[in-house]
This record gives structure tokens, C-alpha cells and sequence, in this order.
């Protein structure tokens, strides 16, 4: 069992590198940058929005060739999983393009935006807001996605390697397993997440907590993006999608 953790940890290292160093960069912005420019980093259409929107797009483009290449139906899933979270990432740009959002969502959505995962059934926040408690928290989209993270990212592949049974039926339906040595980064960045804002200085204005949010969705979407890329490698390195070509 031990071996199969190590090998999963080799094969992994340039990616698990590339995680370590970007989590460090970005929860440093509390250290090297000024109060003002970490407020200003949680705002709409700035660096780590941007950037989140970015991986998940990049991510979508990838399992888009992936899928073209196996025809895979997860990869079209999870393509269209990620488009998707691009588009609500930075509502669908409207904050580009300037455009006003349609009175029927705009009666429904807590923020006043063209995107789904702010409608008040899905948002973190009632209309007065409130936060939500209890049974109220299931359809949230950030709980949802938390909770995608850890099973696709953590679980999944943990069970993969204790079950060989579970393994043989992964297989069996083709479905994409990220290396376990990846996905629990997706728990780690959680408490470095959990951990930044407990020692972080009271009393400052609320956009420089925010801050450690959207630097805890960014490192999210690029894990998924490092771990699209090895779906890629490992595909190329199959010869499937040369094959395809």
C-alpha cells in the first residue's frame, strides 16, 4: 500500500512543486503587498478573479481536445463543468462589456449580476444578508464545489488506491482520477485558507478578508488545471490523441 502512495507522490512532484509555489505567492500578497492593493485585489475583473476564470477556461479547452481525441464522454462533463464555472466566475462579462442584467435576474440574484451562482437560492447570502444555516447551505455553489473538490479530487482517488475493486470499475467507465498527491491540495489550500484568515489583523475593511477567498478559488482552479494537463500528458503519452490526429 505504502509503494502505491510513492509512486502516486513521483509521478506527481513537478505538479505538486508548481502547487506549493503558487499557493505561497499568492496568500504572500499579506505580506508584501499594501492593504490597499490587497482590497483592491478582491474587486471585480482584478488578478485573482481573473485568473480563476482564466484556469477554468484553459482547463475547458483542454478536456474540449481531450474528449475530440477519446471521445470520453467525462471529459465533455467536466468541459463543460468548467466553461461554465469561467462564465459565472466573472458573470459571463458583464463587467467587460458593460452590459445591464435582464430584470428577471435581476429580481432573483442577492448581487445585481448576470450569473446563476449569485440567485439567492445558490448564494452564500439571503437577500437581507443574512448568512445561510442548516439545511439552506446545500444548494450553495460554493459548498457544492467544495464538495465536488473533495470527493473527485480526494476521495475518489483514495479509494482507488485501498480498493482494487473500486479501481477495476473506474476503469471499466473510463472515468479521468486525479493522482491523490494532487487532490489533497485541494484540502491543504482549504486550511491554509481557514488558517490565513484566523491570523490575519481584526478590524480591517471587509475586502481584505475577501481577498483570501477569491486567492482560495484561484489556487482551486489551477489545481484542476495542473490536473487536466496530466490527463493531457497521459493521453499524449498513449499515442490517443497522435492516434486521433
Amino acid at each position: 500500500m505504502f509503494k502505491k502512495y510513492q509512486n502516486d507522490l513521483n509521478q506527481s512532484k513537478g505538479y505538486i512543486l508548481s502547487i506549493v509555489l503558487a499557493i505561497i505567492a499568492s496568500y504572500g500578497v499579506y505580506i508584501y503587498c499594501s492593504e490597499s492593493l490587497i482590497i483592491h485585489l478582491s474587486g471585480e475583473n482584478a488578478l485573482f478573479e481573473l485568473s480563476t476564470a482564466l484556469f477554468f477556461l484553459i482547463s475547458s479547452v483542454i478536456l474540449f481536445l481531450l474528449f475530440r481525441s477519446t471521445k470520453n464522454i467525462f471529459f465533455i462533463l467536466l468541459s463543460v463543468v468548467f466553461f461554465v464555472g469561467a462564465g459565472e466566475e466573472i458573470s459571463w462579462g458583464q463587467h467587460l462589456m458593460h452590459f445591464s442584467t435582464p430584470n428577471y435576474l435581476n429580481k432573483v440574484n442577492v448581487q445585481n449580476e448576470f450569473n446563476f451562482h449569485n440567485i439567492e437560492v445558490f448564494n452564500t447570502e439571503n437577500f437581507d444578508g443574512s448568512k445561510k444555516t442548516g439545511i439552506q447551505r446545500i444548494l450553495e455553489i460554493n459548498f457544492l464545489f467544495r464538495l465536488f473538490c473533495l470527493f473527485y479530487g480526494i476521495l475518489i482517488p483514495m479509494l482507488m488506491i485501498h480498493s482494487k475493486k473500486i479501481s477495476n470499475f473506474i476503469d471499466y467507465i473510463k472515468m479521468p482520477t486525479p493522482k491523490l498527491s494532487v487532490g489533497i491540495f485541494f484540502m491543504l489550500n482549504w486550511f491554509m485558507y481557514r488558517l490565513v484568515l484566523m491570523i490575519l489583523p481584526v478590524e480591517k475593511h471587509i475586502y481584505y478578508y475577501e481577498t483570501a477567498s477569491e486567492i482560495f478559488e484561484c489556487i482551486q482552479a489551477f489545481i484542476f488545471l495542473c490536473i487536466c494537463y496530466e490527463y493531457y500528458r497521459f493521453n499524449l503519452k498513449k499515442g490517443s490523441l497522435i492516434d486521433a490526429e
